[in-house]
């Protein structure tokens, strides 16, 4: 009887083991569905943020090729309506001196003053045309650059030349001035519109954020020379206002700006930053105090490495 009641003693314990292991198991099974649908939605959250941020990035490179395209349309006015005004008082002085030529009534001081008149007409021409035509080049290879992943090779020299002319339009009627010096014989093979994109970006935050859109006067400097024979240094440096300390820290960081209110995306510095590490393969620090200016400095490869995917992608 007695071993009886310990048989069942053993049984019964038995069984509340098992229906505590049956409860732990399906507890178990339920945390882990749960689990696994958490982790789905994080996914497919951070799958939207991620083409969310894409979006916004593309919007972001639109808007600055956008602005590059109006502040050339509206340079290349001036050298085009000179060269047609010089044309056209050019054209009349012509008609003018036919004119006299066919009824005999022309004079030397006459033929003198045509000359003149076309001497000057032409230095106006061919000075304003070359201005157009420099402008027309820089534009254009910059905005092909910009709208394409294509690489190839390029002097750096040259290139920043073209970026900056491109960008002069925006700073005509700035008080600031932009200083390049660059050592002249620097080939790289990497992507020329990246590349433009970063420089583009730091310039114009430099005009916005140093000197307030360009109301306090001031130089941006841009330097660049060989670190040694694979990789190329370039800083992007002003004197203006500088960035406070606790800034400073959150610069690249996506979406954070201190001009919200003012139009600001916070993902101008943020594509910079991926463009730098991701797409030229190099590195980029800043150094700034309030007052001292800004100094960006970026070390990248003169042969740029070969990646699947866009720079854009944090």
């Amino acid at each position: 009887m007695l071993a009886d009641d310990e048989i069942g003693g053993i049984v019964n314990g038995f069984n509340r083991i098992v229906a505590r292991t049956a409860a732990d198991l399906v507890k178990r099974t339920a945390a882990e569905a749960t689990a696994r649908e958490e982790k789905e939605k994080a996914q497919q959250a951070y799958s939207q943020l991620i083409a969310t941020q894409e979006t916004l990035v593309e919007a972001e490179k639109m808007a600055s090729l956008g602005s590059l395209v109006a502040g050339v349309a509206h340079e290349i006015n001036t050298p085009v309506g000179i060269t047609l005004t010089a044309a056209s008082h050019l054209g009349t002085a012509t008609s003018h001196i036919t004119g006299k030529l066919e009824s005999g009534n022309v004079k030397k001081s006459d033929f003198q003053s045509y000359l003149e008149t076309a001497q000057e007409c032409c230095e106006l021409i061919l000075a304003n045309s070359e201005r157009a035509a420099n402008l027309i080049h820089s534009f254009k290879q910059v905005a092909v650059d910009q709208t394409s992943e294509a690489r190839r090779s390029f002097h750096l020299h040259d290139y920043l030349n073209e970026v900056i002319t491109s960008l002069k339009p925006r700073f005509k009627h700035t008080k600031v001035n932009i200083d390049i010096q660059c050592e002249e014989d620097i080939l790289l093979d990497s992507y020329p519109g990246a590349l433009a994109q970063v420089l583009t970006n730091l310039v114009v935050n430099a005009l916005i954020h140093g000197y307030e859109s360009g109301e306090i006067a001031g130089v941006i400097l841009i330097e660049a020379h060989r670190r040694d024979d694979q990789h190329v240094s370039l800083a992007i440096s002003d004197n203006g206002k500088g960035i406070a300390a606790e800034n400073l820290g959150r610069i690249f960081d996506p979406f954070f700006t201190t001009r919200r209110g003012s139009g600001g995306s916070g993902l101008g510095l943020n594509i910079v930053y991926n463009i730098v590490r991701q797409r030229l393969g190099g590195n980029i620090e800043v150094h700034s105090e309030l007052g001292q200016g800004t100094r960006f400095k970026l070390e990248m490869p003169c042969i740029a490495p070969t990646v699947q995917h866009k720079e854009n992608v944090a």
